[in-house]
């Protein structure tokens, strides 16, 4: 679990930890998104925009653009980190985030961590995991941006690194509803670590939607 969350025990929830914890005993899966299909799909609907703001009225929405273009919807989605979701719909609380940092290094590692694939570390740790990849190279997580990487490696050269300062919403009671306001939907990994209850919570606004007619 902490290897997943960068939290620990006594941060997590008993569902975070269980919903963690099914990486041990479950298959995982990996997926390629392919933006050239999503976008020969939607065509002339498919807009590229940052929204800066939302306004509501009863039965309207209108939304400012970064681009300074202004859209008007009876229907919104907002799918956005929990961060922005809460900038947007000036939500008072939303659940607290763990930091994650992974290194991609082309490492020998100390003696003690070379005969594993992956490596789970404790909490008292600032590393998390080390995940041996296909190539020999390896994957190492963190929950601090600046770690000494030779508490676990004898020799390392750093080929990419990748920092989330917020990662996962998993600390605190603070739980969204995913219906918010006339005709506004949340969805995301606000409430549930994980593709699967990001994906839920956006078939759920969907099938809202649908039901309601678009």
């Amino acid at each position: 679990a902490y290897a997943c969350t960068g939290a620990s025990m006594e941060q997590l929830t008993a569902l975070d930890f269980l919903t963690a914890s099914q990486g041990m005993v479950l298959p995982i899966y990996e997926f390629i998104f392919n933006p050239e299909t999503v976008t020969q799909k939607l065509g002339k609907r498919l807009v590229y925009d940052s929204i800066i703001r939302i306004e509501s009225q009863p039965g309207q929405h209108t939304l400012i653009g970064k681009s300074g273009q202004v859209y008007q919807a009876d229907k919104v989605v907002v799918a956005t980190p929990a961060t922005v979701t809460q900038q947007l719909l000036g939500i008072r609380e939303i659940r607290a985030a763990s930091q994650l940092h992974v290194f991609h290094v082309k490492a020998r590692l100390k003696a003690e961590f070379r005969q594993h694939s992956a490596n789970l570390l404790p909490y008292s740790s600032e590393i998390m995991m080390i995940n041996k990849q296909h190539d020999g190279t390896h994957l190492i997580y963190a929950r601090e941006k600046e770690v000494d990487l030779q508490q676990v490696c004898a020799q390392f050269h750093l080929l990419a690194s990748m920092h989330w300062e917020n990662a996962m919403y998993i600390q605190g009671p603070a739980y969204l509803e995913q219906q918010y306001g006339n005709g506004i939907y949340i969805a995301g990994d606000h409430n549930g670590l994980g593709l699967e209850p990001t994906a839920i919570s956006g078939i759920f606004a969907a099938n809202q939607i649908l039901g309601e007619g678009v």
